[in-house]
């Protein structure tokens, strides 16, 4: 891991989301988030998706704007961060057969998309995965996690070990994931000395999860 451009990353990353907070919601939003800022409570938000499936699967395809991807996505996360229970919004999209699977792996592989927006993607994919795996069978994951290893993916170190890490937290795919190539070199070779802070608590956590 360099260290150097570890750190860059994720200065570059902060200095993003900071002007993503102070901007407006662009226009081409879904109508249901017109209105809502990222800052709002979690129970503004989480109000505008409960019981709306179709709100969901519309959000994630306003991704393909890069403006839109990096408002809504911030938004999303946020929201899980600040309340998990908002998790239920997605297992009620899924049981509604919103694919979100393919949905948020298209903009992780998407020619062009930022990296801010690519970590943001594959952290809301492997959140959902490890808070609702009853919706995912092993192929998927397979197939995930490959594509977070591929060289096409956008994502960088910390964003596909933040997304590993997710998946961990699913008891059914734990021992599948860790059997998987260069998944265990990625938290086991890590080097303590030139790594960046949150990346060594990333792979500690990922160990403490086996």
């Amino acid at each position: 891991y360099g260290a150097a451009s570890g750190e860059q990353t994720n200065s570059a990353a902060e200095q993003l989301r900071s002007e993503i907070l102070r901007s407006l919601a662009p226009d081409n939003i879904p109508s249901a988030l017109k209105g809502v800022a990222i800052g709002s409570p979690a129970l503004t938000k989480k109000a505008v998706f409960d019981g709306h499936a179709d709100t969901v699967g519309a959000c994630v395809d306003a991704c393909s704007d890069a403006r839109a991807a990096r408002w809504v996505l911030t938004l999303i996360s946020d929201l899980l961060r600040e309340d998990s229970s908002c998790f239920s919004i997605f297992e009620e999209a899924l049981s509604k057969q919103v694919n979100l699977n393919q949905k948020l792996t298209a903009i992780i592989t998407r020619q062009g998309t930022e990296q801010y927006v690519a970590d943001k993607a594959a952290w809301l994919l492997s959140s959902i995965i490890g808070n609702a795996p009853r919706f995912f069978t092993d192929a998927e994951i397979r197939s995930f996690v490959e594509t977070l290893q591929r060289s096409s993916s956008v994502c960088s170190e910390l964003g596909v070990l933040d997304a590993l890490v997710n998946v961990l937290k699913a008891d059914n795919f734990r021992a599948l994931l860790w059997k998987m190539p260069g998944v265990s070199e990625i938290v086991t070779t890590v080097s303590v000395q030139n790594a960046p802070t949150p990346y060594i608590y990333k792979c500690i956590c990922a160990l403490w999860l086996l």
